[in-house]
């Protein structure tokens, strides 16, 4: 099965979900928000650890490595979607 690269739109979205929550978050509840695939958010979530903007203290859930970064994400969400 080949999975196809998500939208920027869209990995901007998943990202932009996260940064609502101010501590730990899980993969469903970004799957809920944004109504990505587990599988695609999965995928994104392992890209943001490895670039270190994510940590994952257990697996399935994941947490911004520094307030800032959560902020700058949360900075980023359109008017139109609160």
């Amino acid at each position: 099965m080949t999975i196809r690269p998500l939208p920027d739109a869209d990995r901007r979205r998943i990202l932009q979900a996260a940064a609502l929550f101010e501590d730990e978050f899980t993969l469903d509840w970004l799957a809920e928000l944004t109504g990505c695939r587990a599988h695609q958010i999965l995928a994104e979530m392992q890209k943001a650890v490895d670039s270190r903007v994510l940590t994952s203290p257990e697996p399935g859930i994941y947490e911004f490595s520094r307030p800032a970064r959560r902020q700058a994400w949360a900075k980023d969400i359109p008017a139109s979607a609160c």
